[in-house]
């Protein structure tokens, strides 16, 4: 145990509602919970901003609160401990020292406000979000980040259907990105690369995971000519696509929310970005990143140089 256990644990979790944004909160949630497991557990986000953290068994209550006045309330007097996400948001050092929680966590660097904090770290932006968050659980207790990480999403994964998945060496795919076409390296790549790895007998199956937008690459999947060696997964539930991924032999990736998963998971990962971005890219063993040419955009990615990165993870 960390110190001694509140009753209380309010998080005020980032408003992105973006998948992605709230995959990279899960494990920092997860271990809250280990420390303190008689806590009750509370996270505050604004309405469409906690859809998936809802979903998430170790989470005890989900709170909207659309006004400032709403965020006060969400901190009663079992409030024992406060974290705040939100790097930059002055209202949030107000909330703390109305309130006053007897520990009170957040980033520094709020123009001379850091002391109403108990404990505090400075924002990193060049280390990916995941560990950025759970940066603020290690002033309670320190741990491995990816070990964390990878802990939370075994717990969440739908473990009988990962052992039946793992009867096949499959390859994941995730082509979709809810941001915009200039995050797609393009369905007829990543068709490309699969049936290569296919044809070299690297993997037995391809799994798709698609969204609710990926309409396009929905439609083309249907007339590939090895749609007998592929499984579309649509909009699969959050245990099911953990088990997907944990069952992988390489998941094969644009930026998209989907990666987040792969990313905090114990599985290869080949990623195609249209940019480096250190806070959504995990740099650690077994995952590569792959960007264009400085200027260019991502589907100027050479196929061959996907598909070498992919050959050569999973030969390890």
């Amino acid at each position: 145990m960390a110190t001694t256990e509140p009753q209380t644990i309010v998080v005020f979790a980032r408003n992105r509602p973006f998948f992605g944004a709230q995959v990279t909160m899960f494990a920092t949630l997860w271990q809250l919970k280990q420390l303190y497991p008689s806590a009750t557990l509370k996270i505050v986000a604004r309405a469409g901003a906690f859809a998936f953290l809802k979903q998430l068994p170790w989470v005890d209550k989900v709170i909207q609160a659309d006004s400032f006045k709403d965020e006060l309330a969400a901190i009663d007097s079992t409030c024992g401990l406060m974290i705040s996400f939100r790097a930059t948001s002055l209202k949030h050092c107000l909330l703390a020292l109305l309130r006053r929680p007897a520990r009170r966590l957040s980033y520094s660097g709020r123009f001379g406000l850091d002391w109403v904090w108990t404990q505090r770290c400075k924002p990193n932006l060049s280390v990916y979000r995941t560990e950025g968050h759970l940066a603020l659980v290690d002033l309670l207790l320190p741990a491995d980040a990816y070990a964390v990480s990878c802990a939370c999403l075994e717990s969440l994964a739908n473990a009988e259907l990962r052992t039946t998945l793992r009867s096949l060496r499959r390859l994941t795919i995730m082509p979709g990105a809810g941001e915009g076409e200039f995050k797609k390296w393009g369905i007829e790549r990543f068709l490309a690369a699969a049936e290569s790895c296919l044809q070299r007998g690297l993997v037995d199956k391809v799994c798709f995971v698609l969204g609710p937008d990926e309409h396009k690459e929905r439609e083309r999947l249907a007339h590939w000519h090895l749609a007998d060696k592929a499984e579309i997964w649509d909009k699969p539930s959050l245990p099911d696509l953990c088990a997907l991924v944990q069952a992988s032999a390489l998941v094969l990736t644009n930026d998209c929310g989907p990666s987040h998963i792969a990313q905090g998971c114990e599985v290869p990962v080949v990623a195609v970005f249209d940019e480096n971005k250190p806070e959504w890219f995990w740099d650690r063993p077994n995952a590569v990143c792959i960007v264009p040419e400085s200027g260019q955009p991502i589907n100027t990615v050479p196929v061959d140089t996907v598909v070498n990165a992919c050959c050569s993870l999973l030969a390890k």
